[in-house]
Formats: C-alpha cells, structure tokens, sequence
C-alpha cells in the first residue's frame, strides 16, 4: 500500500520551494490536533463534531496526496454522519496507527 503519493507530493515540493517545510509541519500539527479531538468526540459520543474533524481532515490529506488516510478520515466521517460512532472507536485506532506512518514518511521529505 501507498501512504503517499510521493512523486505529486515531489512536485508539491518544487512549487512550494522554501515553504514545503513550513506546510508538511502544519499539516503534521493540525493533523494530530484533529486526531486528538476526534478522540475527544468519541468520549462525548458528539457524532455532529466528529463529522466535522474526519471531513478537515480528509480534506487536508487529500491536499497533501495522501489518499489513505483520507479514505480512513472519509469512512469515519460518514458513519459520523449516520449517528453511528460504535464502529469508529475502532477506525480511529487505524487511522492513528496510519498518520503515524505518514507523519514519519513526511518527515523524511524534509529539507534542511
């Protein structure tokens, strides 16, 4: 499985130059922050907050071709929107388990 469309996000790279770092670390930030209140919703079983963090999300995976963890974002979102969070306890340990993969592939984008 691909996490990350390396080579669009390659081209990402070259057109945002300088500011490629600054965009992967704000991606990584806000990502785990929503990840952190999706976890949070659960807790309040708030299926109406939780639709709305798994749609930012997916919406910023896609941005940064990493189709996955979209997908993962986009089942939760639309369970969420059923008023079904019984299964997603378990999706969102996945999808955990997924950004941590990407935030390291990420990383190693880098530039110094």
């Amino acid at each position: 499985m691909e996490h990350i469309d390396l080579a669009a996000l390659q081209e990402l790279q070259e057109v945002m130059e300088d500011e490629y770092n600054q965009l992967v670390e704000t991606f990584i930030r806000d990502s785990e922050q929503r990840i952190a209140a999706m976890d949070k919703a659960l807790l309040d079983q708030d299926a109406e907050q939780m639709r709305e963090l798994a749609h930012s999300l997916k919406g910023s995976c896609l941005n940064m071709f990493i189709t996955p963890l979209a997908q993962q974002a986009r089942e939760i979102e639309n369970l969420a929107r059923e008023q079904q969070l019984e299964p997603v306890s378990s999706l969102i340990a996945g999808l955990q388990q997924e950004f941590k993969t990407v935030s390291r592939l990420l990383k190693e984008t880098l530039t110094d």
